[in-house]
């Protein structure tokens, strides 16, 4: 049975994340919408796993997923009809044919996640969907500060505290490095742009947004909610060895 990957981008602002229990509004997240183009393709229920679980509100620039099929489509002509028939704000970049083996979420050895912050009163119109915003100049004293606390996360931790789960089991996590960087949003403009990059092996259900929140406290001293507009999946990664085709594969 062929295992599909794709890797795709979407726009986050109108659904309720990567996915949602049914009777909690499943049908307007991400996998719905896909899942749903696929059973149509296929007559078949697809289970889709994913590289990471995005919360309401949050983009992906590159989001990895894959699904067993017994269809006999090719890889490329999965690609070309979810991208006709799926919305606008989501596009699948590629599909291949991986080995059986492959499994989005449990090959994943890093997940990256980056956070876009503006400080200007009135955002500029052509960013201001994908990025947060504090009316506030911040100081470069507030920055070393979010530095600082950034470091403090760094390596293996009990993340339970900085999430949005409740059980007791499962919530060590390593975080590889947070990077924060500040700069001008334009090169004449005095607003500037903050951006905190996080990457660790994995991701508590909403950790990504309580990091966030956690580190602008901590350099700003300020109650700040996380703007899933500002919050991107930038990457996973994988080792090279799960790219191998699966053998016997049988593709038209």
């Amino acid at each position: 049975m062929p295992n599909i990957k794709l890797t795709l981008q979407y726009d986050g602002t109108r659904y309720l994340g990567w996915t949602r229990p049914a009777a909690d509004g499943y049908a307007k997240t991400i996998s719905y919408r896909i899942s749903s183009v696929l059973q149509k393709m296929t007559g078949e229920d697809i289970t889709l796993f994913a590289g990471a679980k995005t919360a309401p509100g949050v983009h992906a620039l590159c989001q990895t997923v894959n699904f067993h099929t017994e269809s006999p489509f090719s890889d490329t002509y999965f690609l070309s009809k979810l991208n006709e028939y799926l919305p606008k704000d989501i596009h699948i970049l590629s599909s291949e044919i991986v080995s059986d083996r492959f499994r989005s979420d449990l090959n994943a050895v890093s997940r990256t996640y980056l956070y876009r912050i503006c400080t200007a009163p009135v955002q500029n119109i052509f960013t201001r969907a994908y990025t947060a915003n504090i009316p506030e100049i911040i100081s470069e004293s507030e920055v070393a500060a979010i530095r600082k606390a950034a470091d403090s996360l760094v390596g293996v931790h009990d993340f339970r505290s900085l999430s949005g789960v409740k059980k007791k089991k499962g919530t060590v996590k390593e975080i590889f490095d947070i990077s924060v960087s500040h700069s001008k949003e334009t090169e004449n403009d005095s607003f500037s742009l903050l951006t905190i990059k996080i990457c660790a092996n994995d991701f508590l259900y909403l950790m990504p947004e309580h990091i966030i929140e956690f580190l602008i406290k901590k350099g700003v001293d300020k109650e700040v909610r996380c703007n899933p507009a500002g919050l991107l999946l930038h990457s996973i990664t994988y080792p090279d060895s799960c790219s191998v085709p699966s053998a016997g594969s049988k593709q038209v």
